[in-house]
């Protein structure tokens, strides 16, 4: 672990352990192709970040790209509502990216195939290093 020799000996622990979870954190633009590959995986949606369709399968798709997009992001500070509906090619407003998110909570709660669906898309993106989605889910009961 690094060591800074400038801070108080009680600082330096809780300062090094900061500094190495830093490391870990990706860009957020990363974080959606990887999300993107995920959900396209399960869902058998393509090209989940440009389509413009709106047949409720591949809307759905999106949804569940910036619920986990916005799961794995939380805490990170890098990422707002706005920046996440960009990423989108047809840029979606930060209206739409709270929409979203809170139509696949609902989902999330008395969907059992959405469950299901969640279940296998966080397992990939643990996978992939990705696990505060899986965190998220847990601490409202989805996965236990």
């Amino acid at each position: 672990m690094l060591i800074i020799p400038c801070l108080q000996e009680e600082h330096r622990d809780r300062f090094s352990a900061a500094l190495h979870r830093a490391d870990y954190i990706k860009s957020p633009i990363d974080v959606f192709n990887t999300v993107c590959e995920c959900v396209g995986a399960v869902t058998g949606v393509k090209n989940i970040q440009s389509s413009k369709t709106r047949l409720r399968h591949v809307v759905r798709a999106r949804q569940y790209v910036i619920w986990l997009m916005l799961a794995e992001m939380k805490d990170t500070g890098m990422l707002t509502y706005l920046q996440l509906g960009e990423m989108f090619k047809h840029r979606y407003t930060h209206a739409t990216v709270v929409h979203a998110r809170k139509s696949v909570e609902d989902l999330l709660m008395t969907d059992r195939d959405t469950r299901d669906i969640f279940k296998h898309l966080t397992q990939l993106l643990a996978a992939h290093g990705y696990q505060r989605a899986m965190y998220q889910l847990e601490k409202i009961n989805i996965l236990r």
